[in-house]
């Protein structure tokens, strides 16, 4: 009985963690996934899980960012406010001075 209730609540825990918008802090899915896991919650632990968790969660976001984009055109101003957007997701500390720029090379376009 008790590994089916662990298994629930990890299920539970796994979909929290990819609802990037709405789920709960990244400290509160690392330490669920510390106690279902039944990891102990030591300072090494924790930040290996916090890295892992917001990981996760970037990709999620970056993905739904590039599958919502669709076939892309430069004349449509929601396509390059998408790909901005993304840009701003995946280089927040990095301005972006001009649109097309070689700075793109660094994200892998």
């Amino acid at each position: 009985m008790k590994i089916s209730e662990d298994n629930e609540k990890y299920n539970n825990m796994k979909t929290h963690l990819l609802n990037v918008a709405t789920g709960p802090p990244t400290s509160v899915c690392v330490n669920q996934l510390l106690r279902v896991s039944r990891i102990d919650n030591t300072p090494v632990s924790f930040n290996r899980c916090h890295t892992l968790i917001n990981r996760i969660r970037f990709y999620h976001k970056v993905k739904e960012a590039w599958c919502s984009v669709g076939k892309y055109s430069k004349e449509n101003e929601e396509h390059e406010k998408k790909i901005m957007d993304l840009w701003n997701t995946l280089k927040p500390d990095e301005a972006l001075d001009d649109r097309l720029s070689k700075k793109w090379i660094d994200i892998g376009f």
